[in-house]
């Protein structure tokens, strides 16, 4: 019998050939596009061509090189000439960006999950990013002007239940410094907000959060943490994302963490902002587990 042992391998490069081919054509003739729009449409008739220049960009499934061309324009305000690279513009990457925005936020997805370099490289194996890419994207993003919190104020989300859950934790990432080339340990504040677990949705394996916010913080000072001015940005931004559920005045707030100091801290600024509420702060399920864990361990030890 005739067999082939690498058939699913062969398919899969396959595959892959096939999309790097179709991506490529799509990204030419997008900046062909783009190209003839300088001709014909008004508002793009400032833009005049320069050169063409390699672009090699990052995928979730592969790395694509293509020439994009390179316009300028005389800007009236700054009285000189201004460089840019329409296609770039189209694809809302910036001229020095390699990762395609998805993979971007896939990567920063991990930021608040304590992993290791090794494992989000292997969970976008096919993108073959380096560590040092990671390190450069968790240390250029600009958290203050990503929008990790939708919130809508005309169209809050209703509280079924009577409690409404905030959850917060930090970990340690290291990072290395571009210039002194020196590894750095920066500590991520991050939270979700919740009203609980969706019945509708949840099993008996799975359980599903319901109406989940999330959001995160990084670059405060460990062993400040404590001090309400080294987390005030995470705690606005916490408070804010409360702000977007229609919380009334018998709502409760439980707040959940590892019991560390900076916890409290959270607690009391979410305190002062709802005055109105009851707030109680309490160990989350795994800390209490490990708690509980520690205690039985201690009475086994000492036989009592």
């Amino acid at each position: 019998m005739i067999t082939n042992i690498v058939f699913f391998k062969d398919v899969e490069e396959e595959n892959d050939k096939k999309y790097i081919e179709d991506i490529t054509k799509k990204l030419i003739e997008k900046d062909y596009e783009l190209f003839k729009m300088t001709k014909e449409n008004p508002e793009y008739q400032k833009y005049k061509i320069k050169e063409k220049r390699n672009k090699t960009i990052i995928t979730k499934r592969c790395r694509v090189t293509i020439s994009r061309r390179r316009y300028y324009y005389f800007d009236e305000i700054l009285k000189r000439n201004v460089y840019v690279f329409l296609l770039d513009e189209y694809l809302g990457i910036k001229k020095w960006q390699r990762t395609e925005n998805s993979l971007r936020e896939k990567i920063l997805s991990f930021m608040g999950d304590g992993k290791r370099y090794r494992d989000v490289i292997d969970t976008v194996a096919n993108s073959k990013i380096s560590n040092m890419t990671i390190s450069n994207i968790y240390k250029n993003v600009d958290l203050d002007k990503i929008d990790y919190i939708h919130i809508n104020q005309s169209n809050k989300i209703d509280i079924t239940g009577d409690t409404i859950y905030v959850q917060a934790d930090g970990t340690f990432q290291t990072m290395r410094d571009d210039k002194t080339k020196e590894k750095l340990k920066e500590h991520i504040l991050i939270s979700s907000i919740h009203t609980g677990f969706d019945k509708e949705k949840s099993t008996e394996k799975r359980p599903v959060i319901k109406n989940k916010k999330g959001v995160f913080e990084m670059n405060n000072i460990p062993h400040k943490i404590k001090n309400l001015t080294n987390i005030k940005v995470f705690t606005n931004k916490v408070i804010e994302a409360m702000h977007s559920y229609n919380i009334k005045k018998d709502t409760k707030i439980l707040v959940l963490g590892n019991g560390a100091n900076y916890i409290e801290t959270i607690a009391n600024s979410i305190a002062k902002e709802f005055k109105n509420n009851i707030l109680d702060v309490s160990l989350d399920k795994y800390h209490l587990v490990k708690k509980f864990e520690h205690l039985l361990s201690y009475r086994k030890r000492n036989k009592i």
